[in-house]
């Protein structure tokens, strides 16, 4: 979805849109708390895969509540994803090689596992 120009684009502004309607704003863009620059660095972003389009989402309600610059909202949230495969690889491996009794289990037909070996390499890639 991310390299699709429209789509990118559509999902920041339908964002962005509800929250000012939510708050009641009236649509004056003058009064938001970031510049167009920032969107476009948040669209560039999403379209290199470096965030979620569910992150960005978050990125943009931080920028029209509180402003700021979008890495380092990325930063302070831990909001960014890794796209790189030997990173990924290495704490995958580190997870797998950590939990060897899950392994097994997995291995023997434990699915419900999956999910839990999902889960350490979130939070290790966080």
């Amino acid at each position: 979805m991310t390299n699709d120009p429209k789509k990118s684009a559509s999902l920041i502004t339908t964002v962005l849109f509800a929250l000012m309607s939510e708050h009641h704003d009236s649509g004056d863009f003058s009064n938001l708390k970031f510049q167009p620059k920032d969107l476009a660095r948040l669209y560039d972003l999403l379209r290199d895969d470096a965030i979620s389009s569910t992150n960005s989402k978050k990125v943009v309600e931080v920028l029209y509540l509180e402003g700021g610059d979008v890495d380092d909202i990325i930063a302070k949230y831990n909001l960014g994803q890794t796209n790189d495969n030997d990173a990924l690889q290495t704490i995958v491996q580190s997870v797998l090689t950590s939990h060897p009794t899950q392994v097994s289990e997995l291995k023997a037909g434990n699915v419900k596992l999956l999910g839990f070996l999902v889960g350490q390499c979130m939070k290790a890639s966080s």
